[in-house]
């Protein structure tokens, strides 16, 4: 904010609540972390701000179209018109509390930029005298001036109806007044209440019990109750006594704790239900303001909020900064004193409310639980630690409207550990499809709800063909043959070595797993040991063995829970073809998918039979074929993954090679290819999507199509050579719909590589 700002307010006491000054500071939504609430678009818009005050100018431009919505015959009604008149304040007050709660944003004058809290929000405005007598009770009502007696009581049983009218369902009420009577007068105020031997304090309890029993509002949810906003008053002891008006009253004010109306919540236990907000005033330093009260015995309730620095806030003669706002007949001035920190309180809750709402724009966070977000959020650090003086701390919007501590899941596990993992292309986008755009709610520490798209939930492990080239080339995949037959591997597929392909050394595709069986892949980096050799009968036969995992370096989630394959392949005499089939078994996943933490557990076994050959084609070529289907039985525990059906899948690679194709002893290769592919299942997911503000998880229940949407097909051709005592290798790979995606298009995979043994 910036610009000269007409001083029109003369100064003295504007209502019981503040003063005005002739200078404003511009930092008081800074000192409260408004502009990242508002960067999170938390504004305010769709909610109302309630406020009882004395007069309003409607027409001032910071309450543009419907803005503001006055509301008369709710108590002693106190009009714009209505000058001071000894018992009903003037419009200034009113106007100025309501523009620092929600003034509209971009509507001032040249020279005055200035907004509310809540700048989105819309006002009801309640006029009502601030001043009254034993016939023209207040809001709140007051003891002195006058002896009260037993008869007296019937008073406060017709204001209490007219509380009950205030704090209808769910509203967000702003009290910027009360009287400067507190704790310490329940000591000295002795009978007034002509209630013989009573005492100052049972004389409180007895007259404002009726007002009382309205505010605590017992017979509405604790959810669905209005939130009241009071103010802590400007009767700090060392500065009441300059402005003392003659006639003692006030004399003896404790302001070390709150107003006496202020105090209810001390007195009566049934308002400490989390809806009842006491607010005390800081400068734009951040220090508590010389002016204000102190929160006292109302430390629990209670919260600091700038309202303007210092000066001789109830006299009237400040000459420190106070906080710009709008005042009667269309012009601003600075203001300061606690009943403008009680809007940016107000405003702040109006913020918040506006934020926390569910996908569907429904509320998601109760008001006894918002204002409890409001008080465990604010700032406790340095001097904000000391809660007699700055009660909870002082407001933090930005940590208001932010995740507090780790966010959960709705079972209550780690958001941070939950996760789908997938390190194989098998489902391709399939999960992808079911989650990504889904609002997904999550909670912190303090159990609000925020939310995320599910999507990220997902945490795909495809490592890509440069990635797999590079650690073929590296040397990862380690094999031991041994003279009988017999091998031992590390990080080895061993379905490579079954069958008629056998290890396919002169092999040059990207892929020496090509023609093997992939379901070998899910526990390829790990130990194997098997054999190949032949019966007497000079028929085919292979066994292998292996216990590992999909990846060898851990993933989203930790280091996988090895799983375990066995396989065996037979070729009958002087076929060209061999029958495969084996078993595997995942310990922690199913196909390569793995869940964690929220999203529950699953395992995996799966059966799988295949069928693989090599012919001869023509005088030099030779052909490939290798086809696998399996099927895959999961079980799961609970969790977001709520159960997987039986899975079908399939794998086909056909390929042609030759040797000496360019010159003598090369080697030149084709192939085609459709790797691991579901072909029917499905998965169910529960997500908690939204929750009302009774707290009631509300949850979606997913089915997910697990069979791909397209079908990978690789093309690939290759060529070795032997070269400088090593061998040369290129290559040249086209995959259409790479992780059978179709809006993935075609990708190119060029290669070379040499190798040279030292």
């Amino acid at each position: 904010m910036a610009g000269t700002v007409r001083a029109v307010a003369s100064g003295g006491n504007v209502g019981f609540g503040g003063s005005t000054v002739t200078a404003f500071s511009d930092n008081h939504l800074e000192l409260i972390g408004a502009s990242a609430a508002y960067a999170r678009g938390a504004t305010g818009r769709g909610e109302r701000v309630v406020v009882i005050d004395s007069g309003i100018d409607q027409s001032h431009r910071e309450f543009p179209g419907d803005k503001v919505a006055v509301v008369t015959g709710i108590g002693d009604s106190c009009s714009p018109t209505d000058a001071a008149d000894g018992e009903c304040a003037n419009a200034e007050h009113g106007t100025a509390v309501a523009a620092v709660a929600a003034g509209a944003r971009g509507t001032s004058s040249a020279g005055v930029d200035m907004h509310g809290v809540a700048f989105d929000a819309k006002i009801t405005f309640i006029p009502t005298r601030l001043r009254g007598d034993s016939t023209k009770l207040p809001p709140l009502l007051h003891l002195n001036g006058r002896t009260w007696g037993p008869s007296d009581r019937d008073d406060f049983d017709k204001a209490s109806a007219n509380y009950r009218r205030y704090i209808a369902q769910g509203k967000i009420l702003n009290l910027s007044f009360g009287r400067p009577w507190a704790t310490s007068e329940w000591e000295t105020l002795g009978n007034n209440c002509g209630i013989a031997g009573s005492g100052a304090l049972a004389c409180y309890r007895y007259y404002y019990q009726p007002v009382a029993s309205a505010l605590a509002q017992s017979g509405t949810r604790a959810a669905d109750r209005s939130i009241i906003v009071q103010s802590a008053a400007n009767y700090n002891g060392e500065r009441y006594d300059r402005v003392k008006n003659g006639d003692g009253a006030g004399a003896g004010i404790d302001a070390t704790s709150p107003i006496a109306d202020a105090l209810l919540p001390h007195v009566f236990s049934e308002l400490e239900m989390g809806h009842y907000v006491v607010v005390v005033a800081v400068g734009a330093d951040g220090e508590i303001a010389d002016y204000s009260n102190r929160c006292g015995v109302a430390e629990n309730f209670c919260i600091a909020a700038p309202g303007g620095d210092g000066g001789d806030a109830l006299s009237g003669g400040g000459v420190d900064a106070g906080i710009l706002s709008a005042t009667a007949g269309g012009q601003y001035d600075a203001w300061q004193g606690t009943s403008f920190a009680a809007p940016v309180v107000s405003g702040a809750l109006a913020v918040m409310r506006s934020y926390f709402r569910n996908p569907d724009g429904s509320r998601s966070v109760g008001n006894t639980e918002l204002v409890n977000r409001l008080l465990a959020t604010a700032n406790r650090n340095g001097r904000y630690a000391d809660g007699d003086i700055y009660g909870r701390g002082l407001l933090d919007l930005d940590a208001a409207t932010r995740p507090m501590g780790p966010m959960m899941t709705a079972s209550g596990a780690p958001l941070a550990g939950t996760a789908l993992e997938i390190t194989r292309g098998a489902f391709s986008d399939a999960m992808a499809r079911a989650l990504n755009g889904k609002q997904m709610a999550v909670f912190d520490q303090l159990g609000t709800p925020f939310f995320r798209d599910a999507g990220g939930l997902l945490r795909p492990g495809a490592r890509g063909d440069a990635h797999s080239f590079a650690e073929v080339t590296a040397g990862r995949d380690k094999i031991l043959q041994l003279d009988s037959g017999m091998w031992i591997a590390q990080n080895h597929n061993g379905g490579r070595s079954l069958g008629l392909l056998g290890e396919g050394e002169g092999f040059a595709f990207s892929s020496r797993n090509a023609f093997a069986a992939p379901f070998f892949s899910l526990v390829q980096n790990g130990l194997g040991a098997g054999f190949s050799g032949t019966t007497p009968g000079r028929a085919g036969l292979g066994f292998a063995f292996m216990h590992g995992a999909p990846q060898g370096d851990g993933g989203a989630l930790g280091d996988w829970e090895p799983g375990t394959a066995v396989a065996l392949n037979y070729r009958p005499r002087n076929i060209a073809f061999s029958v495969q089939a084996g078993v595997v078994r995942e310990a922690e996943s199913f196909l390569g998918a793995r869940p964690g933490g929220g999203m529950g557990a699953a395992s995996g076994d799966t059966v799988f039979a295949g069928l693989g050959g090599e012919w001869r084609v023509g005088h030099a070529w030779r052909a490939l074929l290798a086809g696998f289907i399996g099927w895959t039985k999961t079980q799961t525990s609970p969790g977001m993954l709520r159960g997987v059906s039986d899975l079908r899948s399939s794998a086909l690679s056909i390929g042609l090679w030759r040797r000496s194709a360019l010159h003598s002893n090369d080697w030149l290769g084709f192939r085609l290819s459709q790797p691991l592919r579901v072909e029917s299942g499905r998965a169910n997911l529960r997500l908690a999507t939204a929750r009302t503000r009774h707290g009631e998880i509300l949850y979606d229940d997913i089915q997910a199509n697990l069979k791909p949407r397209g079908r990978a097909l690789e093309a690939e051709a290759a060529w070795q050579s032997p070269t400088a005592g090593g061998d040369l290798s290129l290559g040249l790979k086209l995959t259409h719909n790479p992780g059978h995606n179709p809006a993935a298009g075609t990708r190119e995979f060029a290669w070379a590589r040499f190798r040279k043994a030292f």
